[in-house]
């Protein structure tokens, strides 16, 4: 009786330490399990860090180049400004020695008029059309041309006759002294103008033009000796 006691609890104390091998052997399945999960897992961490780690040096990168550009266009930038800067006082030189130049030196000579862009000489003595044409040309200018409503304004306001440099001798038809054509219309003449009179006794008729005291254009014989107008 006595033996089999014994043997019963062998058996007992077997099984338990067979049960608590395997259940050793469980749990270090698990725990293996459970560590190569956790590597994987860390090993997917340590390779996004990485990436991370790339990108962010990508980012700096980036950051530090763009500062470089900003740095070069700023750089540029001034430049530029001070190449503006010396134009703007290279052309506000220019315009003082303009204008200082314009105080100094007179667009005209000494007894012209300035009206607009040209210079008129109005004669005190009095000559042929030929020999005006001649003075005006001595003087590197021309027998006036009078080509607007303004300058003929302005050279009829001291009401006296002039000689202009507008005939027709040469052509038969009426031109200025420079070979161009008159075209103004007929409201520039005197009423009845031109009308070629020959009853002058001079011979031939009346081949060259004058302003008149009334501010008008007329025809007169070439010989007569007026006043005249040059303009340069």
């Amino acid at each position: 009786m006595r033996n089999q006691n014994c043997s019963l609890k062998f058996e007992m104390n077997a099984g338990t330490q067979t049960r608590t091998l395997s259940d050793i052997q469980t749990l270090i399945n698990t725990l293996s399990s459970s560590l190569r999960s956790l590597s994987t897992n860390l090993e997917t961490k340590l390779q996004d860090m990485d990436s991370q780690r790339n990108m962010l040096s990508d980012i700096n990168t980036s950051v530090s180049n763009l500062a470089s550009f900003v740095n070069f266009l700023s750089s540029k930038l001034q430049r530029t400004d001070q190449r503006v800067m010396k134009l703007l006082s290279d052309l506000s030189d220019l315009r003082t020695e303009l204008e200082n130049s314009n105080k100094t030196t007179p667009l005209c000579k000494t007894g012209w008029i300035q009206f607009e862009s040209k210079c008129y000489f109005f004669s005190e003595h009095f000559k042929t059309w030929d020999g005006a044409r001649n003075y005006c040309r001595n003087e590197n200018g021309m027998l006036v041309k009078v080509e607007t409503e303004e300058e003929m304004n302005f050279l009829t306001r001291s009401r006296k006759d002039y000689w202009v440099g507008l005939t027709d001798e040469t052509t038969g038809e009426w031109r200025w002294d420079d070979g161009s054509p008159f075209v103004r219309n007929s409201e520039w003449w005197e009423e009845g103008q031109p009308d070629n009179w020959d009853g002058h006794g001079l011979g031939g008729g009346e081949d060259c033009a004058h302003l008149t005291v009334i501010r008008k254009l007329n025809d007169n014989h070439c010989s007569i000796q007026m006043r005249f107008i040059c303009q340069i």
